[in-house]
């Protein structure tokens, strides 16, 4: 029998299509490679649920990803995913998509 988590019921806030629509909008993934908005949205949604205080804690969850292929992100590297942390913004845009 299929049951939801908590990370299920979390990430159904962000509809995968209209989240898409937005990054794509504003250009959040122009430059990425290796680790998309939704792959870092995941990975920090899953990190703050299991409280991980460090990036190797996220890097080791994010690699459990290959098993929970339903959650549509891809195992994010530590090199990645601290690149990805420094040159993101955390701000909002100016002009909400």
């Amino acid at each position: 029998m299929f049951s939801n988590t908590h990370l299920g019921q979390l990430l159904s806030a962000f509809p995968s299509q209209f989240f898409q629509k937005e990054v794509k909008a504003c250009g959040a993934d122009r430059y990425a490679k290796r680790c998309t908005s939704r792959d870092l949205l995941v990975t920090l949604v899953l990190g703050h649920l299991q409280q991980s205080s460090s990036l190797r804690s996220l890097s080791a969850m994010s690699e459990a990803f290959d098993e929970h292929h339903h959650l549509n992100a891809r195992p994010v590297p530590r090199s990645t995913l601290s690149d990805a942390l420094n040159k993101r913004s955390f701000k909002r845009p100016a002009n909400p998509c």
